[in-house]
């Protein structure tokens, strides 16, 4: 009984697998025919398609060239509507313009006729003015000279007067100058020096003796480089037994230079050479100038040269407390 069951099932199994073979059978043939109508369908549409396409193509083509022409011929046609009308427009124009043309030639000989004979009037008002005037000038001139004579005679007696009492001050302040001229106590006394632009910094030699450097400074203040100093001499004789005499003279000393690029005051360096001092003062920076707002404190080496062959009277120092950012000092 179970080998019959089983025998059933595996002839069920059969009838179904070939069922399953033939139905596959059946859809690939289904779907190649399918497949080719298809493409028969596409074919033909294309084909239609590209009749319509040039049918389409060929009416456009013409229709294009029929409205060209009709629109050639309107341009042609207000092309010569309008010559005609710019001829009859210029006739008008040349016709008016010959009016104008004489009517305003008529009108200026009417208004230099008018002119002229107003001008013939006014010459002659001015001419009686011109009188009038000339002999109210030549009163006031009249008048005028009695008085310039008149205070001329005044003004020159009080010049001559001031002029005497000018040569008596004169004369007085002329003999005080030639004495302080003569004592070299009044005399400015000024520091062998120079200061030059290395490129890169600043360099400032200066000739001081060993015996001044005491009381010697360098100090760079901002824009502008200081050296100030102090000389002190005290000298003692003895005139006669009991009679003695002594004479202490002291003076302050200093220059200015001025930079025309910012530097490093606090990394100014010195060294020696016999007497003289030699100072080097660090640039910023080659591109590194001055701020437009300096512009006016800049000076040229004409006007330094200038400086270093003059000599000036302000001899005093700048105080201690003026301080500056980025400034140095050497002693």
């Amino acid at each position: 009984m179970k080998d019959r069951f089983e025998t059933s099932i595996q002839a069920e199994k059969q009838q179904t697998y070939e069922n399953l073979r033939n139905t596959k059978k059946q859809f690939n043939n289904e779907e190649k025919s399918l497949n080719a109508q298809g493409h028969e369908h596409l074919e033909q549409k294309k084909k239609d398609y590209q009749q319509e396409e040039t049918r389409i193509t060929s009416e456009g083509t013409h229709k294009v060239n029929e409205a060209l022409k009709k629109q050639a011929a309107i341009e042609e046609y207000q092309r010569n509507q309008a010559t005609a009308a710019d001829a009859l427009t210029r006739t008008q124009h040349v016709r008016t313009a010959h009016d104008i043309i004489a009517d305003s030639e008529k009108k200026i000989e009417d208004l230099r006729e008018d002119k002229m004979s107003m001008l013939d009037r006014r010459k002659a008002e001015h001419g009686v003015a011109i009188e009038q005037i000339k002999d109210h000038y030549n009163q006031r001139q009249n008048r005028l000279l009695t008085d310039h004579e008149s205070e001329t005679q005044r003004i020159q007696s009080g010049v001559d007067q001031q002029i005497n009492e000018a040569r008596i001050t004169n004369a007085q302040r002329l003999d005080n100058f030639k004495v302080k001229q003569d004592d070299p106590f009044y005399h400015i006394n000024r520091v062998k020096s120079y200061f030059t632009d290395e490129g890169d910094h600043y360099r400032l030699e200066v000739k001081i003796p060993e015996y001044e450097r005491k009381g010697f400074h360098v100090q760079v203040n901002g824009h502008e480089l200081q050296f100030s100093g102090i000389r002190s001499n005290t000298d003692k004789a003895q005139v006669a037994p009991g009679h003695e005499v002594s004479t202490s003279s002291y003076q302050n000393f200093s220059e200015r230079y001025q930079f025309d690029a910012p530097v490093d005051g606090k990394a100014m360096q010195m060294t020696q050479e016999g007497d003289w001092m030699i100072y080097t003062i660090p640039k910023y920076g080659e591109n590194h100038r001055m701020g437009e707002e300096n512009e006016d404190k800049r000076v040229t080496k004409a006007q330094l040269q200038m400086a270093h062959e003059t000599n000036y009277g302000d001899t005093l120092p700048l105080p201690s407390f003026v301080k500056d950012h980025g400034s140095g000092t050497l002693s």
